[in-house]
This record gives structure tokens, sequence and C-alpha cells, in this order.
């Protein structure tokens, strides 16, 4: 089961491991660090995602607020994909922007079939090319009319 972790400046450094085609310096993480953590309020957030079944990241996760909308990262290791950790992140980032305040979340879906059928599959609509958002009132409304 996976857990989010706000991570220590320590920790980031697994985003090497996650991002291995980047070459991260320690300046790179020290920045990330700061941008991601040292600007975190009640609008905006990072994680990382921690699996206590194999004791170490998965992943990272967030939300921000970008110009009028909420938006949300979701990167899980490719070789430990389509083993549920990015449904159970999902739902933690959907309760999180909930207990924010947070009614609708955009998230950025490259074009490759895989990344597509997750965002489909989990309630996002398209808004454009590669922005899907997901409506948490929309969809009651929705689901409470029977549609």
């Amino acid at each position: 089961m996976p857990y989010l972790v706000r991570p220590s400046r320590e920790e980031m450094q697994y985003l090497k491991k996650l991002h291995k085609g980047k070459n991260y310096t320690e300046d790179m993480l020290s920045k990330l660090y700061e941008c991601r953590i040292g600007k975190e309020d009640e609008r905006n957030m990072y994680r990382l995602v921690y699996c206590t079944g194999c004791e170490d990241f998965v992943g990272e996760c967030a939300i921000w607020e970008n110009e009028d909308r909420h938006e949300v990262l979701l990167y899980i290791q490719p070789s430990l994909r389509r083993s549920g950790y990015g449904t159970a992140v999902l739902e933690m980032l959907q309760k999180e922007a909930a207990d924010r305040g947070i009614k609708t979340l955009y998230i950025h879906a490259p074009e490759d079939e895989e990344t597509l059928r997750f965002v489909r599959g989990r309630g996002f609509q398209p808004v454009d090319e590669q922005i899907w958002k997901i409506d948490w009132e929309e969809k009651e409304t929705q689901q409470g009319s029977g549609r």
C-alpha cells in the first residue's frame, strides 16, 4: 500500500532514480526542494510516493495552483506501472484536494495510449488534446441524476 511522504532534502535524491535520463545536480535538487516544498501552502503540495511493501519510493505526485486552476503531477516508476500505485495515489490526491476545498483537478496527459487509458478510466474528461479534468461537483450531479 503506498502512502504520500513530504520529502526531506535528502529524500529528494530519489528523483535521480525516478528520472534516470535527467542529470540532477545537487544544486538542481536543492532548487527543486525549495520550489516544491518551500512554497507549499493550502493550495499547493508535493509528495513522494512510498511503498511499504517494497520499502522504497515508487513515484512522485503534486497538486499546484496554475493561474486559474489546480493541476496534478502523478508519476510512477515505469517498471511499477499497472500495479495499482497510480490509482491509489490519484485517490489520495483527490481526497487531499477535497480537504483543501479544491473541486476540480487538471492533469497533463501525453498522447500515449497507456496514459490516456489511465486518465479516461479514472473519470477525467478531455479539455483539449493533452489536458484533462475531473470535477467532483459535476460528477456527483451526473451520478445523482442517473447519467
